[in-house]
């Protein structure tokens, strides 16, 4: 019987591409793990001296045969296909470096077996990484129905989206512009019509409401819109009554910490026949209610008071589109914006007629060519990235 030193062996081995892997704890060196076969070597004319297999610890006298084809129960040579690093157990696919556990290099998807998975990836340029949950159509089009990403080459920003067909609907996401806040945005047709900027801490939307149930039809429910307005308005409201034709409303402190002491407006309903009512001194300090003509009557009446919120700047109400800005490419459909919005944007020139962006204009929205492609857009910063 021919018999092979360790060094001819591991030679053989390598020489034929293999790479050994230690079979469960490390053996001693008297220990280690011996080469048996149905016949002792394998020989190919003009080739390498290969063993047939490895004995298996676990049940002596068989072998674990090795092959360049994966099957099962067969050693795989090891490589840039599949590695793992001596020593720490750890695992690369694609890579000879791994420095986690499971390192895998492009991309690592997990399917459900059907037309779902998950695919964890890092960018087309490197710069950041994407998991995604794709779907496929009964076309077998993949498309990203949600996303968790960094959103540029800025590591400390970061996205969650959803998808539909590709289209952006609603992002959680930190600006690469602003890394210590936080924005919410909803969209259709990628046009933002709702969110919340977590930088100013504006809830912006068509319109603002608040719903609760019926109390007497359960098929129903009652929605109430927010009053809207050019300002950071505060009021108060309440009655009073004149009391020798005079009357001092003082206002609660509550109001006296937020408004501010300019611009205060005050409104007078009288309850009743009077010769007018007036006022004569209006500060956060308290407001005097007068009746006309020296008039001592004791009639009563209703206020509103209407003030500004102090801690908040004087609010300017035309501001620099970053809200209706599609993506050039984008075709908005009649009803999927609010209202008239869809009108307005046509009115404006961000649509043609038909609802497609106007790219003569895209560029004042923030849009520009780069490598035959469109990219920028003013809320661009704040996108979630998807390749």
């Amino acid at each position: 019987m021919m018999k092979l030193s360790t060094r001819q062996i591991t030679a053989g081995a390598l020489a034929a591409g293999a790479v050994f892997l230690a079979l469960g704890p490390a053996y001693s060196q008297d220990a280690r793990p011996t080469l048996r076969s149905v016949q002792p070597v394998q020989v190919i004319p003009g080739g390498p001296v290969c063993a047939d297999g490895l004995v298996d610890q676990a049940n002596p006298g068989n072998c674990i045969p090795a092959s360049t084809v994966p099957g099962l129960g067969s050693l795989y040579p090891l490589s840039q296909d599949l590695y793992v690093l001596p020593g720490s157990g750890r695992v690369g696919i694609g890579t000879t470096f791994p420095f986690r556990q499971l390192e895998v290099t492009n991309s690592l998807g997990v399917s459900n077996g059907g037309l779902t998975y998950i695919v964890a990836r890092a960018s087309g340029d490197g710069q950041f990484g994407v998991v995604e949950t794709v779907a496929n159509t009964p076309s077998f089009t993949p498309y990203v129905t949600n996303l968790l990403s960094t959103v540029s080459v800025d590591a400390t920003a970061g996205a969650m989206a959803t998808f539909r067909q590709n289209e952006l609907l609603a992002a959680l996401t930190t600006p690469a512009n602003d890394s210590q806040s936080g924005f919410v945005s909803v969209r259709s047709s990628n046009v933002e019509v709702a969110g919340i900027n977590g930088g100013t801490g504006i809830v912006f939307g068509s319109a603002k409401a608040f719903v609760q149930p019926h109390p007497a039809d359960p098929t129903k429910e009652i929605q109430y819109i927010s009053l809207e307005g050019p300002e950071h308005g505060v009021y108060l409201r309440g009655s009073s009554r004149l009391i020798g034709g005079e009357a001092v409303i003082e206002l609660p402190e509550s109001f006296r910490l937020v408004a501010r002491e300019e611009g205060l407006t005050v409104n007078l309903t009288p309850l009743g026949p009077n010769r007018g009512l007036y006022v004569e001194r209006k500060g956060l300090d308290g407001i005097v209610v007068r009746e006309n003509e020296g008039g001592k009557g004791a009639v009563s009446f209703d206020f509103l008071v209407m003030g500004e919120r102090a801690a908040m700047p004087h609010h300017v109400a035309i501001q620099e589109n970053t809200h209706f800005a599609p993506e050039p490419g984008t075709t908005v459909a009649e009803g999927r914006l609010p209202g008239a919005y869809r009108d307005l944007m046509i009115r404006n020139g961000t649509l043609n007629v038909d609802g497609s962006v106007n790219e003569v204009n895209a560029t004042g929205l923030g849009w520009r060519v780069d490598k035959g492609k469109w990219t920028g857009g003013k809320r661009a910063s704040a996108e979630p990235a998807r390749e």
